[in-house]
């Protein structure tokens, strides 16, 4: 039996008994949600029963409120309250939405009915990232999804874009707990032989989002070569084109992370989808802020604004002010882009996109530290670090501590500058982040120097040297060189000779 079918079962088994409960269902569409329901309905034979719909639009409070004036009339623990998603994509609305649902958590688990559930993939994350302590009073959560042979419209799995899950929306600490679930399925489905156009739904794609998530980005390639586009679903094309985008962009391949917003954007006019339009303008644009097109950038970045304001995509146009925040701090208009990563926290704080609001919190300290006021970088970055840490978002905290490193060099209290660019780096290489453990390495050849350990700068500018030619930065990698040279001219005869020896193990061209 497929694992649809095992949860269906669970689910047919746990409705049969009179019991007041809380269950989580994840499935395809709103169709699948009511044909489930009306299957349902036959189990719990005589018992009273009811139908609710969840709008993200309507808020959480009504919702409580109609399910307490149905569930008054019935005896106690006899009733069925199925809850079905609307399907509402009003990404400003999700989240606030779920903070609340978490709020009521012991007021829905007062209920003294079975309420089931009925989420769509966006919401069921949503419930497992933001409603976490609602999901510890949930015993019961199952997954009841098509299988890619049932997949076609009499099954009513639809494949317009008003049903594409279309975002990276997992917090790091979800992303995790996805991935050590799906992992141990993954394997029962290898030994059941399950095709591959199934496997890659169901398991490779979600890790796959997972690990770029958690910025495991070896973990991410190894499950990449896994995939072949060619099994892709339809309906799953623009998502895997928009993980395939980020861990290129990531790992500084910025002409493929091109492509595959390019792709995104092509099928998104076909089938006028404003939100993957809006994501793939977006991507775009952040490909043009590295490839040094700023004029080109924020052309991309208006676009997607212009749209998401149309479309009342609310977290969307939190992300595009704060990129133009970051064009503007490019072009040095560090006036310009505190301006706009404030109109992004004025988003990001009201619908309580905290994640985002750190992310700004970050860039804010930035600018503090360009205009050398390291008291109130020191306090921006600490807000930052505070909501990386709680979300587990290990690269996101390692970026903070690379930025604490900064300041403490800029104070020239160079013990603690080392210490942090130290904590930093565990993470950058733990995740294959190269081009990020380049620069530490750098700044750590740098502060061993100015405390005139000599040969211990030399080691770590040859790593900075060969971490930045392995991530196509030949211009940081010469840097690194002219670095290499200080500490070579600083150093004793005896020194140098250890220090030419490095450099020749390393295979290094002549300084």
């Amino acid at each position: 039996m497929s694992e649809a079918g095992e949860h269906l079962e669970l689910l047919k088994n746990a409705v049969r008994q009179s019991i007041a409960a809380l269950t989580a269902v994840e499935t395809d569409t709103v169709y699948r949600a009511n044909e489930l329901t009306k299957m349902l309905q036959a189990e719990i034979g005589e018992r009273p029963n009811e139908t609710l719909s969840l709008s993200v639009d309507a808020g959480a409070s009504p919702l409580l409120y109609q399910a307490r004036r149905i569930a008054e009339n019935w005896a106690d623990e006899e009733g069925v309250l199925f809850i079905i998603d609307d399907g509402g994509k009003d990404e400003g609305k999700r989240y606030p939405f779920w903070v609340e649902m978490n709020a009521l958590r012991e007021s829905w688990a007062a209920l003294n009915c079975h309420v089931i559930f009925f989420l769509l993939p966006h919401n069921y994350r949503m419930l497992l990232q933001v409603a976490d302590h609602l999901t510890d009073w949930m015993p019961v959560k199952l997954r009841i999804l098509s299988e890619a042979e049932n997949i076609n419209e009499k099954e009513g799995f639809i494949t317009n874009s008003n049903e594409i899950v279309m975002e990276i929306s997992l917090s790091p600490k979800a992303a995790r707990q996805q991935l050590s679930i799906l992992e141990k399925q993954l394997a029962e489905a290898l030994q059941r032989e399950v095709e591959p156009s199934t496997l890659i739904r169901r398991y490779y794609l979600p890790m796959f989002e997972a690990s770029v998530v958690i910025f495991d980005l070896n973990r991410a390639q190894s499950l990449r070569e896994k995939i072949s586009e060619a099994d892709v679903a339809e309906i799953d094309l623009p998502q895997w084109w928009y993980i395939n985008h980020h861990i290129d962009y990531f790992l500084k391949r910025f002409y493929p992370a091109k492509a595959w917003a390019e792709k995104m954007l092509e099928w998104a006019l076909n089938n006028k989808s404003s939100e993957v339009e809006a994501k793939a303008l977006h991507s775009l644009g952040m490909v043009a802020i590295e490839q040094h097109d700023l004029e080109g950038a924020e052309k991309w970045h208006r676009k997607a604004l212009d749209i998401q304001q149309k479309n009342d995509y609310n977290y969307g146009e939190a992300i595009s002010y704060h990129q133009l925040g970051n064009i503007s701090y490019r072009k040095g208009e560090l006036k310009a882009a505190e301006n706009f990563y404030q109109k992004s926290l004025l988003y990001t704080e009201r619908y309580d996109f905290f994640y985002t609001s750190a992310i700004n919190y970050h860039w804010l300290g930035m600018i503090a530290t360009k205009h050398h006021d390291f008291d109130n970088a020191e306090k921006w970055y600490h807000k930052a670090l505070t909501i990386f840490e709680n979300s587990e978002s290990e690269h996101r905290s390692a970026r903070v501590y690379y930025r604490l490193g900064e300041v403490a060099y800029e104070k020239r209290n160079f013990e603690s500058s080392e210490k942090l660019y130290k904590k930093a780096l565990i993470s950058f290489e733990k995740q294959g982040y190269e081009h990020w453990s380049a620069r530490t390495y750098r700044h750590l050849g740098i502060l061993a120097r100015l405390q005139d350990r000599l040969e211990s700068s030399g080691e770590w500018l040859i790593k900075s040297i060969k971490a930045f030619e392995n991530s196509n930065d030949p211009e940081n990698a010469e840097k690194a060189k002219e670095e290499f040279q200080k500490t070579y001219v600083q150093a004793s005869p005896n020194v140098q000779v250890k220090l030419k020896e490095m450099w020749d193990e390393a295979g290094l061209s002549e300084p």
